[in-house]
């Protein structure tokens, strides 16, 4: 559901098996959560990669449901990793990609926790005025050149998989079709 012209978001996404499966790898995975959560050096988010058959899975459904609902895009980038926010840490308002919005056409958030797995985490649109605190195994969609954040979790840990859009092809593709 269109919530404006610039943010979507649905809430039955991902499958039990896909949410089953990545609790699997989060746990797998454990060891290297806490201890990046411990690291004073790192910023507010944390990812560790995941190279394993269901993040193309999820990648290729994105890639479809972005095309099922007539979001144009050129490029698709799902990334192979978890991304991940602990207590006390949050995301600052920012612009995805180099903070212009004209690199990356729409930012997706994919999650794999739900509200009831930490406290806080809503990612949050400053200048439309909305706050979501999404349901685990939905996505949320928006245009790049939006500022957001995502609000300072007090506990628990908050899961997701990003992935990025572009309407234009990179210099380095485009050279490479001439």
């Amino acid at each position: 559901m269109w919530i404006n012209e610039k943010i979507f978001y649905h809430e039955t996404f991902l499958s039990d098996y896909e949410l089953e499966y990545l609790d699997k790898i989060i746990e797998e995975n454990s060891d290297v959560v806490s201890e990046l959560l411990s690291d004073p050096e790192l910023g507010g988010y944390k990812t560790f990669p995941v190279s394993d058959p269901i993040m193309d899975s999820i990648g290729n459904r994105i890639f479809k449901f972005l095309k099922d609902q007539n979001i144009p895009f050129v490029d698709f980038y799902p990334r192979e990793e978890i991304q991940f926010i602990g207590p006390g840490s949050g995301q600052s308002v920012h612009i995805d990609g180099n903070g212009s919005g004209q690199d990356v056409e729409h930012g997706i958030v994919v999650y794999i926790s739900g509200p009831e797995a930490y406290s806080g985490g809503e990612i949050f649109y400053p200048d439309y005025d909305v706050e979501i605190k999404p349901a685990r195994g939905s996505i949320a969609i928006h245009a790049g050149n939006i500022k957001h954040g995502v609000k300072e979790v007090g506990g628990g840990n908050r899961y997701v998989i990003v992935a990025f859009t572009n309407n234009q092809y990179h210099s380095d593709l485009a050279s490479a079709l001439k």
